[in-house]
């Protein structure tokens, strides 16, 4: 492999980390419980592979493509599911996280 190759290799992997980091336990929204091919969740315009089990974050965009399917349990007990060719945003207008007894 050539070096230039190895060069963006590594920034890309660098940037999938940092990425990754900036996401905190703080801002898990729920997991996913059933996945079905092309499945994925985008955070700061960064999409990635959804698979079972995978935890959801607040303010992701989720979505699927033609032949995906995904099932998303949010912490709040609320149940997402999206169709293939579908987009959903886990924001405060879908998501508000747990609720203390008042």
């Amino acid at each position: 492999m050539s070096d230039k190759k190895i060069t963006i290799a590594t920034i890309a992997a660098a940037a999938l980390s940092l990425g990754a980091a900036e996401v905190s336990a703080a801002d898990r929204a729920g997991v996913a419980e059933r996945v079905q091919n092309d499945a994925f969740q985008s955070t700061r315009g960064l999409g990635l592979p959804v698979k079972m089990h995978d935890e959801v974050f607040q303010n992701a965009e989720v979505y699927t493509k033609q032949y995906g399917t995904m099932d998303v349990m949010l912490d709040d007990g609320t149940s997402l599911t999206a169709a293939p060719n579908s987009s959903i945003t886990i924001d405060e207008y879908v998501y508000a996280g747990q609720q203390s007894a008042g």
